[in-house]
């Protein structure tokens, strides 16, 4: 029975991927880039992880307008008014329903959690949108709320060590 389930799952995916429509110049891929290249973003060096987005991409010589959200050749896009120009962050607030998350476009892969307060590099930066904790709040592993690091709760003891130098029945590690 769950074998007919995958199955039909796989034929209706297939048929869905094969019947989605794209606009001119696109290509449906099971497997794009999380970081596909815009004219706002056209030639700059720009950390992103190896992720597969499926939808409509840009084919290959075109990229992204962000102004239309139609794909053109590179010669096509709207000059940029300075090489300091950054791509307007949505601030509505109803998009984040945490009072201390923000909306951001592009996100840290390894963002501070009660657990993980000090994330060790390499920690690459995800352009993913979505709502993440604002400046001096970190995840709470449990609730998923953002929350100031000193009202984290505090870590578990650490397990006993397993060994057994008092015989079985002294041992905290074997039930």
């Amino acid at each position: 029975m769950k074998l007919e389930a995958i199955i039909i799952l796989a034929i209706v995916g297939t048929i869905y991927a094969v019947s989605m429509p794209c606009g001119p110049h696109e290509d449906y891929l099971e497997c794009g880039s999380a970081c596909p290249e815009t004219c706002d973003t056209l030639g700059e060096v720009r950390p992103c992880t190896r992720q597969c987005i499926r939808g409509c991409f840009c084919q290959q010589g075109y990229v992204r307008n962000t102004l239309t959200g139609e794909c053109v050749l590179p010669c096509d896009c709207p000059p940029k008014a300075s090489t300091t120009t950054t791509t307007p962050v949505p601030t509505d607030t109803t998009l984040c329903l945490d009072p201390n998350t923000e909306y951001r476009l592009c996100g840290d892969e390894c963002p501070r959690t009660c657990e993980n307060l000090n994330p060790q590099p390499p920690c690459t930066q995800v352009c993913m949108p979505g709502c993440y904790c604002k400046k001096g709040y970190v995840r709470e592993n449990v609730s998923g709320l953002c929350i100031l690091p000193c009202d984290c709760p505090p870590p578990a003891p650490p397990k006993p060590p397993c060994g057994c130098p008092k015989g079985p029945k002294s041992c905290p590690c074997r039930l």
